[in-house]
């Protein structure tokens, strides 16, 4: 199966529908088998098939896919701590927890010693500085304000080998004042919109009264 049959595959069993349904292990395999192969997990699949990127998969997780996806990420170099099980393989993430009880459990059923790899994966200043980089780079928020909402841990070890998060992120070659700046922005036009959303207003008549209700802005 090459990239293009297999959006078509995952076009046609969404069906227009926010969920594909897998009837047992048997029929998941060649499908799941070929989204982690040519796209590295369902994130990037869903997306290249322009489906919604909550779209549900529905009957898809057991136990033993779980093990097998996990040892497909470590055979390509991935790491297996929690951190980044989280930010790149969500879904993974999700159901390891629900069906092990935590990333630990599921990592070592998959043959792999948990202790090693949280060891491994201890914070370091270089992997502080590519961990920041990254989020630059996919146009995320990076200003602390943010980072202590979405990326407490982060947050947190660049501060303390840094001595603040302002020094950390310049240290990884990216500008303070431009996170500055593209924060204030992003409030902005946040505002804007919700300052917009007011404005637009209807009135209706119901039994004989006006009644007042906003009218959404269209997509």
């Amino acid at each position: 199966m090459d990239e293009s049959e297999l959006i078509q595959k995952l076009k046609q069993k969404a069906g227009g529908r926010r969920s594909i349904r897998f009837a047992g292990e048997e029929e998941n395999g060649g499908l799941s088998d070929a989204v982690y192969e040519i796209f590295g997990g369902w994130q990037e699949a869903l997306a290249a098939a322009g489906l919604h990127p909550k779209t549900k998969l529905v009957g898809y997780w057991s136990h033993s896919e779980v093990i097998k996806r996990i040892r497909q990420i470590a055979g390509r170099g991935e790491s297996l701590n929690t951190l980044h099980l989280e930010h790149r393989h969500p879904r993974l993430w999700n159901a390891a927890r629900r069906l092990f009880g935590n990333i630990e459990n599921a990592v070592e059923s998959a043959g792999f010693d948990y202790k090693k790899i949280r060891k491994r994966d201890e914070w370091s200043e270089e992997r502080i500085r590519e961990e920041i980089r990254e989020l630059f780079s996919r146009g995320v928020d990076i200003s602390q304000v943010t980072m202590a909402q979405v990326n407490s841990k982060l947050l947190a070890a660049g501060q303390k080998f840094y001595g603040s998060w302002s020094r950390a992120v310049e240290t990884a070659g990216i500008e303070y004042s431009r996170v500055r700046q593209a924060h204030r922005t992003r409030k902005q036009r946040k505002k804007t919109i919700e300052e917009g959303l007011k404005k637009r207003r209807v009135f209706i008549v119901r039994n004989g009264t006006p009644v007042e209700f906003k009218k959404t802005l269209p997509h």
